[in-house]
This record gives structure tokens, sequence and C-alpha cells, in this order.
């Protein structure tokens, strides 16, 4: 029976970490893609001029 415990721990483990990379990784697209909004747009005021 402890045995079964330690393999559901390990797995809710394993779980927690994947959610926490799977949020990081969300994290840095969503920073990449606000960056390059931004060059874009100082691209755009840079051409208007």
């Amino acid at each position: 029976m402890s045995d079964f415990r330690e393999k559901r721990a390990a797995f809710l483990n394993d779980t927690d970490y994947l959610n926490t990379v799977l949020e990081n990784g969300k994290n840095t697209v969503r920073e990449i893609t606000k960056e390059t909004i931004n060059q874009v747009r100082y691209r755009m005021k840079l051409i208007s001029f």
C-alpha cells in the first residue's frame, strides 16, 4: 500500500512540475509577443515621420 502512495506522490510532484513549466512557457510567450508588438509599433512610428 505504501508503494502506491509513494508512486502517487511522485506522480503529483511530476504533474505540479509540468504545470509550472507550462505556465512559465506561457508567460515567456506573452513577454516575447508584447516585445515584438512594441518593436513593430516603434518601427511604424519611425516610418510615419
